[in-house]
Formats: structure tokens, C-alpha cells, sequence
């Protein structure tokens, strides 16, 4: 596999793996300081220091589900820019099911 694809596959399981541990540092740390995030219900935050401050909260209060996922293309649109496409899922917190999938589009 070539190298650059494996570097977006890493990236995005440290991604699902600071989310799996709600590690709300080590998410935001992996977004550059321009770095956007979109929400599920659409907020968008901007930069290191936003997202941090608005997962950390979450983290807080919530026990949020655990995400696996499966990466299915990556392609590069430029040198520094890819899309990768994952087929991926989450469990509830109490009960190890698998409840959604869904394709995500990453950048």
C-alpha cells in the first residue's frame, strides 16, 4: 500500500480512537490549527482550541458511543489533500450491539 494512503488511514483510526477513549486532547490535537470539524447535528467548530473546547464537554457529560469503522477508498485531490471513504458503524455504550452504519466521506 502506498505510503501516503496508509498515513490517512492512521490518521483517521487515531481520529476514532481518541473518540473511542474520549481523549478530547488528543482528538483535537490531531486537526491542524485551521482544521474543521462538522457535528452530526451540523455545528462547526474551527481550530485545535474550538474543537477541544467543544468535545471536552461532551466527553464530560456524556458516555458516547464507540465507533468502528473500516476504511474503504482513499484518493488524493492534491499533494497534502484526500477524501477517504469508510464504511463505519457504533455500538451503544450499555449494550454491545451494532446499531447504524453508514459510508462517511472523511477529509
Amino acid at each position: 500500500m502506498d505510503s501516503r494512503k496508509q498515513q490517512v488511514i492512521t490518521l483517521y483510526q487515531e481520529l476514532l480512537d481518541a473518540w473511542n477513549h474520549q481523549d478530547a486532547r488528543s482528538m483535537a490535537d490531531l486537526y491542524t490549527e485551521d482544521g474543521e470539524q462538522v457535528g452530526f447535528d451540523g455545528s462547526q467548530v474551527i481550530g485545535q482550541a474550538e474543537i477541544y473546547a467543544h468535545i471536552a464537554p461532551i466527553f464530560e457529560h456524556h458516555a458516547t458511543a464507540r465507533f468502528v469503522s473500516k476504511v474503504k477508498s482513499v484518493r488524493f485531490l492534491s499533494d497534502d489533500v484526500a477524501f477517504s471513504e469508510q464504511s463505519q458503524g457504533w455500538f451503544l455504550v450499555d449494550n454491545p450491539t451494532l446499531i447504524r452504519t453508514s459510508i462517511r466521506i472523511t477529509r
